[in-house]
């Protein structure tokens, strides 16, 4: 979980500084929910083919996120299905009811199995989905290359110490 923060905050830096000043915004947008930041260019227009790639991307990201939370719940109702079974295999009293238990604990685990892998897919292309993203605003989208990047920081970057200790906070606007 760790490594998976890092990588995000990773990318949010990287995609904060390639962004120009009015860029910002988009950039932030499309991290927080992919197609947000395409939305956000302000034409309007339903055909416009930033919208389109916008609505385009927060379908996907919705169906796959929803997709990856239905395979967490199945995963998790198979897990409790294999120990209840367990727990019926270890009661059983004839080889006959032994192995019929027995074989259903062992298809209720395959079924867990599953689910968790689909769980890891369905994550992995929600995450493919979400980086696919942040690089279209970056380097796909038109650049609004009124003010540059350092002007904004200082703009909107207040800085203050005091003998509690020293705070930054940053104000960005949508």
């Amino acid at each position: 979980m760790k490594r998976i923060f890092a990588v995000v905050m990773c990318m949010c830096i990287f995609a904060v500084g390639q962004a120009n000043a009015g860029d910002m915004g988009r950039v932030v947008k499309s991290v927080v929910f992919p197609g947000m930041g395409q939305l956000g260019d302000g034409s309007g227009e339903l055909g416009h083919a930033s919208t389109i790639k916008g609505l385009a991307f927060m379908s996907l990201e919705a169906i796959a996120l929803s997709l990856t939370v239905a395979e967490v719940s199945k995963a998790s109702s198979y897990a409790r299905e294999t120990e209840y079974i367990q727990v019926k295999y270890h009661l059983a009293t004839t080889y006959e009811d032994r192995l019929r238990e027995f074989n259903n604990w062992q298809d209720a685990y395959d079924k867990s199995a599953k689910s968790k892998t689909m769980t890891m897919a369905y994550g992995g292309v929600a995450a493919a989905i979400w980086i696919l993203n942040v690089v279209d605003i970056i380097v796909f989208e038109p650049k609004e290359t009124n003010q540059s990047m350092i002007r904004t920081l200082l703009n909107n970057t207040l800085v203050s110490a005091s003998s509690d200790g020293a705070r930054i906070a940053y104000k960005a606007t949508f």
